[in-house]
């Protein structure tokens, strides 16, 4: 199996992202799309550690 990701479009705070599963063959098994919000990594990382309370 082969899987693909790719970048539709990005903006400064939005990338719009699709992907796709494929057999040996060539043949799309599934596919998939997704919105999602870009964030500063020092923020993730705040709240992971406040999350995890480490």
């Amino acid at each position: 199996m082969i899987a693909e990701a790719w970048i539709e479009q990005g903006g400064r705070s939005t990338a719009f992202c699709e992907g796709r599963l494929l057999d040996a063959d060539g043949k799309v098994l599934a596919k998939a799309s997704s919105t999602l919000r870009m964030m500063d990594p020092t923020r993730v990382e705040a709240g992971s550690k406040a999350a995890t309370g480490g």
